[in-house]
């Protein structure tokens, strides 16, 4: 439970503006708008929404509200605020460290008369939210906390101008899209990510039971800390070669992903990284491999075959153009180029002349 005081500035410094990211420029005024939004107001004459009252189907962040501009928006907004009821006999003066309020953790000692808190254990009220819409004023926001409440929430725009946050197909991004921030929790079917993403925010996809597939490009490199963490509607998962790292709970407690295929033999995966009655696939003696057997899951082979060997060759001759990802994937020799050595080499292992975990030639007498 975190309590806040409205009297207290030194305390909404410390909670509010910590752990909901908000500009540490220094608060001039608390106010409650009389309508939807109660809001701070920055030393800088800016405005950040900091609790939003209602249940609308589409919620419009304002650019402006009571003459100020709207340049943030707390991760408490739609969170779930209920009064204390307390005596002044009953209250002390709050003890927050920084600390705690970083970790988002802080109490703020006994209640005084007017405090509130924030819970996330009830969202009851926030179940008819379905889009969010922030302004083009808006430049700072939590992408995970922010929308965490909003189960039902399908998409989330951003309207055009906006300096530093765009969206596509309902889901959220940096400016240039090279960053997906956060898919809405409610989003439903097969997704594809844009082929100009590079990187996935952590738990971008967390909860997000209605995504049925999932299409993940070569331009990522990387699957982070519990992005797909939860997405019970994923059935199978395929991780290109060029993804060089999985991170912890990336897809865990996804409970109906029956199959993940790790493309990337010497994919770095961590621990709990895929939910564990998950059959992992891989190549014999990759780390998809290793993990599966350290993890206890099921693990089956990607077979290496004569048109693995015929692709190689293609591209030698240039009928097939690969990907850098691919190429190095393709570089079984490790020498910096695909050469018809590395067709070669997939042929022996093919007829079982050489070892596909080791890559050595098999020692036949």
């Amino acid at each position: 439970m975190k309590l806040i005081s409205k009297k207290r500035m030194s305390l909404l410094l410390s909670l509010i503006m910590i752990i909901t990211s908000l500009p540490l420029a220094g608060i001039a005024a608390f106010a409650e708008n009389s309508s939807k939004f109660e809001y701070l107001v920055f030393e800088d004459g800016t405005a950040g929404i900091f609790f939003y009252h209602g249940n609308e189907e589409t919620v419009v962040i304002p650019s402006e509200i009571d003459g100020y501009t709207v340049t943030a928006v707390s991760y408490m907004t739609f969170k779930e605020k209920f009064e204390l009821d307390v005596t002044e006999s009953d209250a002390t003066e709050a003890d927050a460290t920084e600390a705690d309020a970083t970790e988002a953790d802080a109490t703020a000692g006994d209640a005084t008369p007017g405090d509130f808190f924030f819970t996330d254990n009830d969202f009851h009220n926030r179940d008819g939210i379905k889009k969010v819409i922030i302004p083009a004023t808006v430049d700072n926001i939590n992408p995970y906390l922010m929308f965490d409440p909003l189960y039902n929430l399908e998409a989330i725009e951003v309207e055009e101008g906006n300096e530093v946050y765009s969206s596509q197909d309902g889901v959220l991004f940096n400016k240039d899209k090279t960053v997906l921030l956060r898919c809405p929790e409610g989003k439903k079917g097969e997704y594809e990510i844009p082929s100009t993403v590079t990187d996935i925010y952590e738990a971008a996809f967390w909860d997000c039971d209605g995504i049925t597939g999932i299409t993940i490009p070569e331009s990522i490199t990387a699957i982070k800390e519990d992005t797909f963490y939860g997405c019970d509607g994923l059935t199978t998962v395929e991780v290109p070669v060029s993804v060089e790292k999985i991170d912890s709970w990336a897809f865990d407690e996804c409970l109906n992903l029956t199959d993940i295929y790790i493309l990337n033999r010497k994919c770095n995966i961590g621990e709990n990284a895929v939910f564990s009655e998950t059959t992992v696939h891989g190549f014999k003696g990759s780390t998809a491999e290793s993990y599966a057997n350290e993890a206890k899951n099921k693990f089956e082979e990607i077979p290496i075959t004569i048109s693995d060997a015929k692709i190689i060759l293609q591209n030698v001759v240039n009928l097939v153009n690969f990907t850098e990802a691919q190429a190095k994937a393709a570089d079984l020799d490790n020498d910096g180029k695909v050469t018809i050595v590395d067709a070669k080499w997939v042929l022996q292992i093919v007829v079982k002349l050489r070892d596909p975990g080791t890559l050595e030639l098999v020692n036949k007498k």
